[in-house]
């Protein structure tokens, strides 16, 4: 399972069917798809971090080096998914302060 990113992101929409035929609501489907599988994928790499961090505490595994890239793998994606919505909100922000 690879990282978060928005190329990853950028080739999920591109591969949806073109929004013409169905109108918004067909890009606001694919859009939502798109956001909901990257939050699960962010989700599957900490639960991930987290059952590896618990398998070497018991002496499961061995491996440091493993346990340790698993866990910076989550954060890295974690602290993406916040950065995303920190511009998405600021996206917001500035939609609601224009004046029409």
């Amino acid at each position: 399972m690879g990282l978060l990113s928005p190329a990853t992101a950028a080739q999920q929409l591109k591969a949806q069917p073109a929004p013409g035929g169905g109108g918004a609501d067909a890009f606001v489907e694919s859009f939502s798809q798109v956001l909901s599988d990257a939050l699960n994928q962010v989700n599957a790499l900490q639960l991930r971090a987290d059952t590896m961090a618990q398998r070497f505490a018991t002496g499961e595994i061995r491996d440091l080096h493993q346990v340790m890239i698993a866990v910076q793998e989550a954060r890295l994606a974690f602290e993406l998914t916040m950065q995303i919505r920190n511009k998405v909100v600021d996206a917001y922000q500035e939609i609601m302060r224009m004046q029409v």
